[in-house]
């Protein structure tokens, strides 16, 4: 079994992913914006790795977000995610701009990637990784990444801010059902 303990080793562990490497390598050739590849790209494959003997687990579609308030149109995402298209076909993309979320979702103005992604409802979510021009990678993990590792999902302080956002998670976790998927997971809050 893989030991994976900290942030160096799960960029590790994705890097090492050809699946995983060549999105990263998409993302990077985008010029217009720094692009992060995050959520069940990233949560998905550790837990793979731990939770289910390393045997891939299909992604529904590849979480892309990046922060730019200049540009909130969907309009720049969809080009962006034409782009990610030509450049890797294969690939399921969705592109978000972080910086128009916090209106779909009924929050305050967010002021980065990583601000917007302590908004989101469950503590194994909000990681996401980049990879560079010269392949190097950064992992961004802004609620940490000790509940992921140790396959704990629990809401987060802003789900647990209001009776609706926690009965959102809820609603989630019993759609997305995690604990069925890889042996070892557990979901709290239900």
């Amino acid at each position: 079994m893989t030991l994976i303990r900290n942030e160096d080793d799960i960029a590790h562990a994705l890097a090492g992913s050809a699946y995983h490497n060549r999105a990263m390598e998409a993302a990077s050739r985008i010029y217009t914006e720094t692009l992060w590849l995050s959520a069940g790209f990233v949560r998905n494959h550790i837990w793979d790795i731990l939770f289910k003997d390393g045997k891939t687990t299909p992604l529904n579609d590849i979480d892309v977000i990046f922060f730019n308030p200049e540009q909130t149109d969907p309009a720049h995402e969809m080009n962006i995610k034409r782009q990610l298209e030509d450049i890797a076909p294969a690939y399921p993309w969705s592109v978000k701009n972080q910086a128009r979320m916090h209106v779909k979702n009924g929050d305050p103005a967010y002021h980065s990637v990583d601000n917007a992604m302590c908004y989101w409802l469950e503590t194994v979510t909000p990681i996401a990784i980049r990879q560079d021009r010269r392949n190097r990678h950064y992992l961004l993990a802004p609620l940490g990444i000790d509940d992921l590792l140790r396959g704990a999902c629990n809401p987060t302080p802003h789900a647990k801010s209001r009776e609706e956002r926690l009965q959102a998670y809820r609603a989630r976790m019993k759609q997305k059902q995690w604990w069925t998927v890889w042996n070892g997971v557990t979901v709290n809050g239900l």
